[in-house]
């Protein structure tokens, strides 16, 4: 489990350096997604990890954290979804 925390983390981290980079953000969740089709990650699989990925990701931004200022719902989980 620590080092599906630490792999969470690095990802993290390696997202939010690329915001001000687009085409390398967009590179990276594509390899990211070639991966977890790999490991057997189905679709459903994300409706279990949402919930606490979207909590440490609000805890970590706290304030700036745009999920805590936008509604709940469809809008903003499907972004995991691929929906």
């Amino acid at each position: 489990m620590e080092s599906q925390i630490l792999a969470i983390h690095h990802m993290l981290q390696s997202i939010v350096y690329s915001l001000t980079r687009p085409e390398q953000l967009r590179m990276g969740l594509r390899e990211l997604g070639r991966r977890h089709i790999g490991y057997g990650v189905k679709t459903e699989h994300y409706a279990i990890i949402r919930p606490p990925l979207l909590a440490a990701i609000e805890d970590t931004l706290g304030d700036e954290s745009t999920a805590k200022n936008s509604p709940p719902g469809k809008a903003r989980s499907t972004r995991f979804s691929g929906s």
